[in-house]
């Protein structure tokens, strides 16, 4: 019962991620592809949490993601730029994106990505067991409660964006598990769910920061301009406060 509960969870979220890559298109609705991240995601973090050894389908279903993130940065990218301060900035960006999806997203990529998700699909059927709903249970509340540890000792100062970003990654995982155990009525973890989502918007704002002035300082050096610089400063000094903040709440 067990091991047919956590394969058709898997299942729904691999045919969402699916039914949202389809409805990706050039005029689409930017949640598509958000959508189909976030489902395909879910489907790799509670592999790699229950079942680390799956590394054939946990890579595949990474290789499919891969293809999207140039395209989810820079989605990220043009809902955060202001366009009465940055006017000619985000037009150019927004020229970029509409270049970069013509690129990324051909047929054949929707064909791959398609191709590993019912690949990914037909190999959970052969998964075997785990234990127990207890065993569950134990191995998400530990995995919760290694996490709080590693937030709570966390340095503004002295940790890099990398560690940062890993503990994000730990909450988004943690979050996925703990929703899981409640979804199928196995365990009620609606506390620990909101824990992971406050700590994880604060994580996710820190990254994408990050990712932005990453971008920004790249792109710059080929197209630099007084508006690039300004934005650069910009979020050099926001990111700072932001991971000052973090470790200020998690003391």
């Amino acid at each position: 019962m067990y091991n047919l509960l956590f394969v058709n969870y898997l299942m729904f979220n691999l045919l969402n991620a699916l039914k949202n890559a389809n409805a990706v298109h050039d005029n689409s609705d930017i949640e598509h592809l958000h959508k189909f991240r976030v489902y395909t995601r879910r489907v790799v973090s509670l592999l790699k949490l229950f079942m680390p050894e799956e590394k054939k389908i946990i890579k595949s279903l990474k290789r499919a993601l891969k293809y999207t993130n140039v395209l989810r940065d820079l989605d990220v990218l043009l809902l955060t730029i202001n366009e009465k301060k940055f006017p000619n900035l985000k037009n150019e960006i927004r020229q970029y994106r509409i270049n970069e999806y013509k690129r990324v997203w051909t047929k054949e990529t929707l064909d791959e990505i398609s191709s590993i998700i019912l690949n990914a699909s037909d190999e959970l059927h052969t998964l075997p067991g785990i234990d127990s709903y207890l065993h569950m249970i134990e191995v998400a509340e530990q995995y919760f409660a290694d996490t709080m540890h590693i937030y709570r000792t966390l340095s503004s100062e002295h940790d890099s964006d990398k560690k940062f970003h890993e503990v994000r990654i730990r909450f988004k995982i943690a979050r996925y598990a703990f929703e899981f155990l409640k979804n199928c009525q196995i365990a009620e973890e609606e506390s620990k769910i909101e824990e992971c989502k406050k700590a994880q918007k604060s994580f996710g704002d820190v990254q994408d920061i990050y990712s932005q002035l990453q971008w920004f300082k790249e792109y710059s050096k080929t197209n630099p301009s007084k508006e690039c610089t300004k934005i650069i400063n910009k979020l050099t000094k926001k990111l700072k406060k932001e991971r000052q903040n973090i470790t200020l709440s998690s003391s």
